[in-house]
């Protein structure tokens, strides 16, 4: 029992989500098996996710070299890395957790927490979804839309590196 209080301290959210998920059993047993098959879909689609993530890294360890990433993504690469990073961004697709590992690696090779912060903050801005934005919302607001999301990147990834004092940040 003392290993399970340990885990769960160390573990919080996942505690409150079981003493969540006790509390409606005991409320709605009809809809607490109804959250907890919605529950075990999702964990299962992005087990997937998290996997097919995790084959890429070790991929990415492999064949990129820590050289190319400082060259490119590094302290000196200037605005280059942020328009590399800027792209990356741009071209990702996926859910927003699938490359928080992707960063944390890119981090470890030494590009530059601005460009980190470029690629986090241009993930929103989604090439292939402009027709469709555009078709929603219009060519104005959408032009409009993504250069200010554009232009709030390279606005925030100095004050970013400059927020945490020019150092990388302590990764676990």
């Amino acid at each position: 029992m003392k290993k399970l209080i340990n885990f769960l301290k160390k573990n919080m959210l996942f505690g409150l989500a079981i003493i969540i998920y006790l509390f409606v059993f005991i409320l709605s047993p009809q809809k607490g098996f109804l959250a907890l098959r919605i529950s075990t879909v999702t964990l299962l689609n992005v087990i997937l996710i998290i996997f097919s993530v995790f084959i890429f890294i070790g991929l990415f360890h492999v064949w990129i070299h820590e050289d190319l990433i400082i060259k490119h993504l590094g302290h000196e690469s200037g605005l280059k890395g942020l328009a590399l990073g800027a792209l990356t961004g741009t071209s990702l697709n996926g859910p927003l957790f699938a490359i928080f590992p992707m960063l944390k690696s890119l981090l470890e090779k030494g590009a530059k927490l601005g460009v980190i912060t470029v690629i986090f903050a241009t993930y929103a801005i989604k090439v292939p979804l402009l027709p469709l934005e555009v078709s929603f919302f219009g060519w104005k607001f959408t032009i409009i839309h993504n250069l200010l999301m554009l232009l709030a990147a390279f606005i925030m990834a100095p004050l970013m590196e400059w927020m945490m004092e020019f150092k990388q940040p302590k990764l676990r």
